[in-house]
């Protein structure tokens, strides 16, 4: 019996475990760094989102950037219409993008309809835009309408 656990010690590789929890060690340092990098390319769009009061999480940046969304113009348009006092969603903005829409228009014509006292619900907003119209121009032509003069 003796020399059968003398053959089993031999059988073992010496420091077989510390080989394993180094292997382990290194994947999980490279996946840390993966997220660190994945993290870094949002933390600008998170801190300036987070500072003017329009709220964008981490989950949502990531999930923009899987959906092909470009995140900075999504969290500018949520900064503007979030001071101008317009309550709309980031998924609609989204939606919005993804439809082939120009959000940065959209929102910039709520603003002015909002200030000339024009009733534009977001959903009028972007079927306009969708339709392939100005709307901006749309709204300017309301405050000041054009005179044209006919011979």
């Amino acid at each position: 019996m003796n020399n059968i656990s003398q053959n089993a010690l031999l059988a073992q590789a010496p420091g077989g475990m510390n080989l394993l929890w180094i292997g382990g060690l290194i994947v999980l340092i490279i996946i840390g760094l993966v997220v660190v990098m994945v993290m870094w390319n949002f933390i600008g769009l998170y801190i300036r989102a987070l500072v003017s009061g329009a709220r964008v999480s981490f989950a949502d940046l990531i999930g923009m950037w899987l959906r092909k969304i470009n995140g900075s113009a999504v969290v500018n348009a949520r900064i503007q219409a979030t001071r101008a006092g317009l309550n709309i969603s980031q998924q609609e903005m989204e939606s919005h993008i993804l439809a082939g829409g120009n959000l940065m228009r959209v929102i910039n014509s709520m603003i002015a309809a909002m200030k000339a006292g024009i009733d534009l619900t977001w959903q009028n907003g972007t079927a306009i835009d969708l339709a392939g119209r100005d709307i901006f121009e749309a709204i300017q032509t309301s405050v000041n309408p054009r005179v044209i003069e006919v011979p």
